[in-house]
């Protein structure tokens, strides 16, 4: 027996001898305290011993005891019995879950990964999102979440075991003493947290006096407040104090100061001084840090509790038998607390810190889940304990998801058991008492500033909030007719009763009154009131819905809502009575002056009624005053839409500026209530309510009503009202605002009737409705439909969306950038409303551009009003609306205005919606003439002076905009006479063509006059034109000279040479004639010839280090070294330098980097100061693309090359007089060296005898001091981005670096062409080919103008011609079968250059003959590392190619066995000979690229045409470099020269080789279709400092693949000396700087240029709309879109990150500012 266990043999002794179940709990807590307290001594780190001994000391012998010793047995019979029909799986932060949009319940049924995989739902509609952790549970096997599959096939086959087998009574009895043990002993400890008074049931024996001052976390600091002070409090460093506050952040508490009590004191002073001192904003308050002082003792029992607590949550779920008798002691009564164990808990969550919390959490979701009995227990403590629960939240500071009531959510959203709730324990009217009492007194009944407390406010009420959340999980299952019961019903009016108490407080909050004369001084607080009633719109339609669903309670609700608002507003309404006369006839309204008197938008009560009135339909009623009380006041309609019209009428007086004075906070409350997210609560149901009254009223009472709030009486009164001569400007302005104001109104009151009740429409025809003016305005994307649909309709969530949109729109898939739009189908336009009224005044102006612009098939149509659907019995009377006799006296008034030059302007806004008006009452009247209920000629009576009125109008030009509206209105007027009398139709349309014909001419007229115009200012310019030319002819003649633009090259082939048979290097190299480039400033705009004699020209460059072109694997941990002398052939980092291609004079740069620099320091201060461009490295923006720059690429006409090649030597001839050289040279270095004595002198090289050729007096190659400098400055940049150091003019490592970025740039360049599958000609555009001519130009032209000095030459023999010839034997140079062979190739081309010692002859740098003789060694070197590295395993053995050359074949086998028989080197079985052929030939293509191009960059002679992986690329290319197919030539083992070079790179003496075959190059990491295969792979992911924990923010780095912490102080590193996020110190490590990462849980791209650089970027996931969903709001499946990941590759593998990070925080500075790169 384990000696662990010697304790649990003790415990089962004392339980033989009949002790009592609370003596064995304080026997057990005992053991604790006292083992405990044993081994904390002997263990240094309180970690350490929690990890290396909680098993094995406290939780094996609490199993032991269990089991009575048998363990094994125990497990066994408990996995029998653990089998659930219900998955519960508690979900862990991050880990991804999904809810099928066609059969969940509602948005919170959710499924695991695996469920959701194995369940039919996968085939379905569903979203995808990540858990937040501590509170969800995946819902399979849950049969009231699901319409249908309600499990999935693992669950499906587990049968619920209604016959539960309970546990043998011993094990009961036993469990029952260990959880009773652990409970009182994890409650006892972690709920103190005192210094004295240690609780003596636990604590016997003396505690030492060490004390640890805590501190704990909260949501009120930030990282830096809490990293600051902590720095002061205990003298650490900052990385230290930043470590301290990842772990009280990932845990909620850490220790910072252990010692004595005076230690610990002295830091809890400090914290708290420097908290007292630092401002705070109001939502967080001015609390300092809290900072507690524990007994080290009671700080270690608490975190030994919490592992307790942890390892009885894992043993409860093991199976269900276990947990129904957990659940029963914790929920039942004890001995040692007045309340149940879980109770004592839900009183005290909020004195637990973070990681406590979450372990009594997962413990009480563990025992809901367990079964349907202890979950209504569970709810039943939550609910007797809301409103205490609530208030401990209102005043906690930690987040929702970290305390008790985020479990509601597993309450309330179970249906059968929140009607339980409601019925039984009265949980929706707690709920809602309990929010009531909250913020009742926060409310204003009057607008006023508050000062500072509104964000306390604010912030109180963010957590308030929370409660209606629960009230709307409980009333998001609508019963129907059959399931509600008379216990159900009593129980909601109890809850409605609650309902209507709040909306009653809230009816007319934060009232305002109207300012005049001056602007007011300070503006009230309105964000609370409108907060409010925001979260007030949660519930609304909910509540609605269930007032809906019975006739019973809707007549019910109706009553006492009625009552209730009679009662609390209009209890006194008759004093509020005043008579109306108009026209004789007397109307009694109520007088309340809303410019004068309070008003408020905020009428909740008001709007529950419109709702509840308007559903009469449903149940068949023949009038809304069916739902009326019969003992009603007659002026009762009047009553009820009183607070709707003056909403509406303030909304209007604002529109109208009348509340100009007032300020902003009026203009953003109406915004919130006709735009925002009230608009569907708050201005659709004033509307309604409208609707509703003009539907009960006499249609002319219902627009006197209206005139009368509105102040318009007197507008239309009979004598006209007054003139425009009698009022000023601003009164007619605002009469005039107030009446177009009126006019749409009643549009909208008469028109917009897609509403359920008021109209024949279903939720479809309202959600189609809406979506078909949304799109009318402009194309939208699918995110942007359902957000507007989310703010405008309560019942959008009923819809599909999609099929709307699949029926009355196109889709347009979307490019590389921006998101696939809907585009409305054509055929949908005619039911355009140009006064839809859920438009802003920026849509209706957008919609009426739109509408000019839209050509349809018969532009000759009329525009006609939509045709509107047909109005439901109750609602049937609203049309009347339209005849009324005050409306057509105003309609009259407005037209006999318009006819008024006098009046036009001040009527024109009035015409078209008064014309509308008119079209909307013929449309009626038509479909009343079809059913046959109207007598049409006296309905016509009323239309007569109108309708002369309109054809006076026909005929003005300034209602041409209306022209087919008018035309058409005439036309059906005409119609309608001509059914009354019976005449022919043929008159009207005539004289309907002559009102059009009018129009028509006028518009011909206007368009020749503007042709005329046209041709008379043409033909002025051509007279100009012709003048020039004659008086600039001479100028002009000595201007006729080939442009350059960026699509001609510099040079052209001459002779009829074919482009199979052109060569770049070598004694056969192809003739070509120089041409006249011309390149154009971007500054100045002058174009510049490229000349030596001319002003110098450069080109914008950006030097720094990349990765792109690396060969590692990039899973293995390297650390990046650049050394500018030495590549390896797996280039794991080198220098790039490229250009955007555009070009300034020198001095014009200079010039503009100056200003840039005057800029920046005037600007240092500023946001925008130097987040993007640090001028102090060089750094600069592009003046015209806004690409980053540090340096200027001098540009440099074509370079001269010796053409006469007479006596050439041969290949191995000038390989013995090279080794001759080189040895003769380091005998003389070593000589001086030995000897100290004075430099040698210094002989230039000259191995094919240039130095006697006629023709170098012609090379020379004299630059100008502009061109020198400019040079120089620009290898000082180079070698500054490179190396990271210092500016230093002296040293050799300038000319290794320039050298090391041309052949790295251009390795790139080829790079990016074979991952985009394309040639040199088709893949490269010619201003990067310019770019890296410039560049290549510009290092030759750098050795030429600097004379070889003699430490550059001592290290040109011992290093690069001395390793590349294996000359000597030392062992601190690098073998030469590890360098890159192209890399060598350009180093050995300009180190030949620089021995010639010949400053001002470039030619020695474009010899061709001796560049040839580089290739062929490189070419060589190529060939022996592929065969040294090649294995028989990765060969293809099984197609012979007939096309390959058996000479070639056969020699590749004896070179093989040449190589591989060597006493060095393993002997290896050699391969097939053609598939050896085929490997070589294609791992040697790459390195023929690159030496393709760089020859092309040099000579300007064009590469052979071919296609990519075109089988005859390889012999192409062998001759576009002179070598020879048969390679026999090259690897000649005859040549004793050639031969002896292999041997001397294979010799024995030197160390062992470390050759491999190497990677790809660096694209980026292959990723997953699915981006929920994606997510699921991170789910475990846990940083660096988490110890155990998972982190919550993991990032791909899509480089290399490694996923790190994307939180910003959690896993922090150093870069040098400064402290870094991981992100910024793995982009560091992993690609020089570079990086692009992938924030998994959001979906969010990050690019990385530098430390303190980056941006965000669009994500290659789409979903099936085309758009991306960052931060996974939506939660649509998302896909890998290839287009655009193939663009995120080529920003990287073409060096574009750099500047789509500058540009990106240049256009977002004032963003960018706020986000710090460098601890990201």
């Amino acid at each position: 027996m384990d000696s662990s266990n010697f304790a649990a043999e003790m415990w089962l002794k004392e339980l033989d001898r009949n002790h009592s179940e609370g003596h064995m709990c304080d026997i057990i807590i005992s053991y604790f305290e006292s083992l405990h307290t044993l081994i904390a001594k002997k263990t240094p780190t309180l970690q350490s011993m929690l990890n290396d001994n909680i098993t094995k000391y406290f939780i094996n012998p609490l199993h032991y005891f269990i089991a009575n010793g048998q363990i094994k047995e125990l497990q066994e019979n408990l996995k029998r019995r653990n089998k659930s029909a219900v998955c519960g799986k508690v979900f862990n932060p991050g880990e991804p879950i999904y809810t099928c949009r066609d059969c969940a319940i509602d948005p919170t049924c959710v499924l695991c990964n695996e469920c959701f995989h194995k369940s039919i739902h996968k085939d379905h509609r569903y979203r995808m999102h990540t858990s937040s952790g501590g509170s969800g549970c995946c819902d399979c096997g849950d049969e009231e979440a699901w319409k249908s599959g309600y499990a999935c096939d693992i669950h499906s086959a587990i049968k619920a075991d209604t016959t539960q087998m309970p546990l043998p009574y011993d094990v009961q009895r036993r469990s029952s003493i260990v959880f009773a043990a652990v409970l009182k002993y994890a409650i006892t400890v972690l709920l103190y947290d005192g210094i004295e008074d240690m609780p003596t049931d636990i604590f016997q024996t003396p505690l030492p006096p060490s004390y640890v001052a805590t501190l704990y976390n909260d949501e009120v600091h930030t990282y830096q407040e809490v990293i600051r002070q902590l720095q002061s409090a205990i003298n650490c460093s900052e990385l230290e104090a930043s470590q301290i506050a990842g772990i009280v952040d990932r845990t909620g508490r850490a220790r910072i100061e252990v010692g004595d009590m005076d230690k610990c004191y002295r830091a809890q002073r400090i914290i708290q001084k420097r908290g007292s001192e630092v401002p705070h904003i109001p939502i967080r308050g001015a609390k300092p840090l809290t900072i507690k002082i524990l007994h080290t003792t009671l700080f270690e029992h608490q975190e030994l509790a919490i592992k307790l607590l942890q390892w009885l949550n894992t043993f409860i779920s093991s199976a269900n038998a276990v947990n129904l008798l957990f659940g029963e002691i914790a929920m039942g009564s004890n001995i040692h607390f007045e309340t149940s164990y879980l109770e004592t808990l839900l009183h005290s969550d909020t004195q637990l810190w973070k990681d406590a919390r979450m372990a009594w959490h997962q413990l009480c979701m563990t025992c809901m889940l367990g079964s349907y009995e202890l979950k209504q227990k569970f709810s039943i403590l939550y609910v007797k304990h809301y409103a205490k629960i609530q208030q401990d939240f209102m005043k906690d500071d930690h987040l929702h998801s970290v305390s008790i009531t985020s479990t509601s959510v597993q309450l309330f959203t179970c249906n059968s058991l929140s009607r339980y709730l409601m019925i039984e324990h009265n949980c929706l009217a707690e709920i809602l008492s309990t929010f009531f009492n909250a913020i009742k007194d926060n409310i204003n009944p009057i607008a006023a500033r508050d000062g500072r407390t509104v964000q306390l406010r604010l912030h109180d009420l963010s957590r308030m909030e929370y409660m209606l959340i629960d009230v709307r999980y409980i009333l998001s299952q609508v019963p129907d007719a059959s399931t509600w019961s008379y216990d159900l019903k009593k129980a909601f009016l109890r809850g409605f009763d609650q309902y209507l108490s709040l909306l009653s407080k809230l009816e007319g909050m934060d009232a305002t009154k109207r300012v005049t004369g001056r602007h007011i001084e300070y503006e009230p607080n309105w964000e609370y009131s409108v907060r409010i009633y925001i979260s007030l719109c949660t519930i609304a339609p909910l509540m609605l819905q269930w007032c809906t669903s019975s006739p019973e309670i809707l007549k019910e609700t109706t009553k006492r809502t009625i009552n209730v608002l009679c009662k609390s507003c209009y209890s006194d309404f008759k004093s509020l009575l005043s008579l109306v006369v108009v026209d004789g006839i007397d109307y009694e309204t109520i007088d309340y002056d809303i410019s004068s008197k309070l008003v408020s938008l905020i009428y909740p009560l008001s709007r529950l009624l419109a709702g509840l009135m308007s559903s009469g339909s449903r149940y068949n009623h023949e009038s809304i005053s069916e739902l009326l009380p019969n003992d009603r006041e007659t002026l009762l309609p009047i009553l009820l839409m009183e607070h709707s019209a003056r909403a509406l009428v303030f909304a209007s007086q604002v529109t109208a500026s009348m509340w100009k004075f007032n300020g902003f906070y009026i203009v953003n409350q109406v915004h919130y209530y006709k735009i925002g997210r009230c608009r569907s609560q708050a201005y659709d149901k004033d509307i309604l309510m409208l609707q509703v009254v003009g539907s009960i009223l006499d249609a002319d009472y219902f627009v006197a009503s209206l005139l009368q709030k509105f102040g318009l009486l007197d507008w239309v009164d009979s004598q006209g009202g007054p003139r425009v001569d009698n009022l000023n400007e601003d009164t007619w302005s605002i009469r005039s605002s107030l009446a177009r104001e009126l006019l749409l109104l009643l549009i909208a009151i008469v028109g917009e009737r897609y509403h359920k009740g008021v109209a024949d429409v279903t939720s479809t025809d309202n959600v189609k409705h809406e979506i078909l003016h949304y799109l009318y305005v402009s194309p939208k994307a699918h995110s942007e439909i359902t957000k507007f649909l989310s703010t405008s309709q309560e019942d959008a969530a009923e819809v599909d969306i999609d099929n709307v949109l699949s029926t009355i729109a196109n889709y347009k898939k979307p490019g590389l950038t921006g998101r696939g739009v809907y585009e409305l189908k054509p055929e949908y336009y005619e039911q355009y409303n140009p006064f839809f009224y859920h438009y802003s005044a920026s849509d209706h102006s957008k919609a009426e551009e739109r509408h000019k612009k839209l050509k349809t098939e018969n532009e000759n149509r009329y525009q006609s009003p939509p045709s509107l659907p047909k109005l439901t019995k109750p609602f049937s009377s609203l049309k009347r609306i339209l005849q009324s006799s005050l409306l057509h006296k105003m309609q009259l008034m407005i037209l006999t205005r318009c006819c008024e030059e006098s009046q036009k302007n001040w009527i024109d806004p009035l015409l078209h919606p008064t014309l509308y008006l008119i079209g909307m009452a013929f449309g009626e009247i038509e479909n009343a003439y079809r059913e046959g209920w109207i007598d049409l000629q006296s309905e016509l009576k009323d239309y007569v002076e109108i309708m002369s009125k309109i054809e006076i109008l026909q005929n003005e030009a300034a209602a041409s905009d209306f022209s087919k509206l008018i035309n058409w209105i005439i036309s059906t007027h005409r119609k309608f006479v001509s059914f009354t009398t019976g005449s022919d139709s043929v008159t009207n349309a005539a004289c309907e063509a002559t009102g059009k014909n009018r129009f028509e001419e006028a518009k011909k007229a206007r368009a020749r006059l503007a042709a005329q115009q046209r041709e008379k200012i043409m033909a002025q310019m051509s007279a100009m034109q012709k003048n020039f030319l004659q008086q600039n002819a001479s100028i002009l003649e000595t201007m006729q000279i080939d442009p350059i633009s960026d699509s001609e090259p510099s040079k052209t082939l001459t002779g009829s040479e074919k482009i199979n048979k052109i060569v770049a290097v070598g004694p056969s190299r192809s003739s070509c004639q120089s041409t006249t480039e011309r390149v154009s400033c971007i500054l100045c705009q002058e174009d510049e010839q490229v000349k030596l004699t001319n002003r110098a020209m450069v080109l914008t460059g950006l030097s720094h280090r990349s990765v792109t072109v690396s060969r590692l694997d990039r899973k293995i941990d390297t650390k990046l070294e650049f050394d500018p002398l030495w590549s390896d052939n797996a280039i794991p980092i080198g220098v790039h330098t490229g250009s955007c291609g555009h070009a300034m004079h020198s001095s014009c740069w200079q010039s503009y980097f100056v200003a840039t620099v005057e800029r920046q320091q005037v600007r240092r201060f500023s946001v925008r100061g130097s987040i993007s461009i640090d001028v102090t490295k060089g750094e600069y923006l592009c003046p015209l693309c806004e690409g980053l720059c540090n340096g200027a690429i001098p540009v440099l006409p074509p370079l001269p090359y010796f053409t006469k090649n007479e006596n050439v030597i041969s290949y191995s001839k000038w390989l013995l007089r090279l080794r001759v050289h080189i040895e003769n040279e380091l005998v003389l270095i070593s000589k001086y060296t030995a000897a100290n004595n004075d430099k040698p002198p210094i002989i230039p090289l000259d191995l094919l005898n240039r130095k006697a050729s006629t023709e170098l007096d012609q090379l020379s190659y004299k630059l100008p001091d502009a061109m020198v400098e400019a040079i120089t400055a620009f290898s000082q940049s180079v070698y500054i981005s490179g190396l990271l150091v210092k500016p230093d003019a002296e040293d050799e490592r300038i000319l290794y670096t320039l050298w090391s970025t041309c052949a790295y740039s251009i390795d790139a360049a080829v790079n990016y062409l074979s991952f985009r599958s394309k040639s040199i000609e088709e893949g490269l555009t010619p201003r990067q080919i310019s770019s890296m001519s410039a560049l290549l130009r510009a290092t030759i032209a750098y050795s030429s103008v600097n004379p070889i000095k003699y430490k550059v030459w001592k290290s040109l023999h011992l290093k690069i011609l001395n390793v590349a010839f294996a000359c000597s034997d030392d062992k601190f140079m690098p073998s030469v079968l590890t360098l890159d062979p192209f890399h060598l190739l350009v180093k050995l081309c300009f180190t030949f250059q620089m021995l010639s010692d010949s400053p001002g002859i470039v030619a020695f740098g474009t010899d061709p003959v001796m560049h040839h003789y580089c290739l062929k060694t490189a070419i060589l070197l190529k060939i022996t590392q592929i065969l040294l590295t090649l294995s028989t395993n990765n060969m293809d053995d099984s197609l012979e190619d007939r096309e390959d050359a058996d000479d070639n074949a056969t020699l590749l086998v004896e070179y093989w066995k040449f190589l591989h028989t060597k006493k060095e080197l393993v002997t290896l079985p050699h391969p097939s000979p053609t598939a050896l052929y085929r490997k070589v030939r294609k791992l040697c293509l790459p390195f023929l690229r690159t030496a393709s191009l760089f020859f092309h960059l040099l000579t300007s002679i064009p590469v052979p045409e071919y296609n990519f992986d075109d089988p005859l690329e390889f012999s192409h290319l062998l001759r576009y470099l002179d070598l020879p197919v048969k390679l026999s030539a090259i690897v000649d083992l005859s040549n004793q020269e050639i031969s002896g070079l292999i041997r001397s790179w294979c010799k024995l003496e030197r160390p062992t080789i470390p050759i491999r075959e190497l990677s790809q190059s660096c694209s980026l990491v292959n990723l997953p279709r699915n981006y929920g295969t994606l997510v699921c792979g991170t789910v475990n992911f846990s940083c660096n400092n988490a110890k155990g924990s998972l982190s919550s923010s993991p990032a791909m780095c899509l480089i290399c693949g490694k996923l790190v912490c994307a939180q910003n102080y959690c896993c922090q590193g150093t870069i040098g000396s400064d402290k870094v996020g991981s992100i910024t110190s793995h982009v560091h490590k992993c690609s020089a700087g570079v990086g692009i990462l992938l924030i998994v849980r959001e979906c969010r791209i990050i690019l990385r240029f530098g430390q303190n650089r980056g941006c965000f970027y669009s994500p290659p996931y789409l979903d099936e709309h085309g758009e991306t969903d960052e931060g996974l709001r939506r939660g649509n499946p998302l896909y890998l879109d290839d287009e655009r990941y193939n663009k995120l590759q080529n920003m990287w593998l073409f060096h574009e990150v750099s500047g789509e990070v500058v540009r990106s925080m240049e256009h977002n500075s004032r963003h960018a500012a706020y986000i710090d790169w460098n601890n990201m």
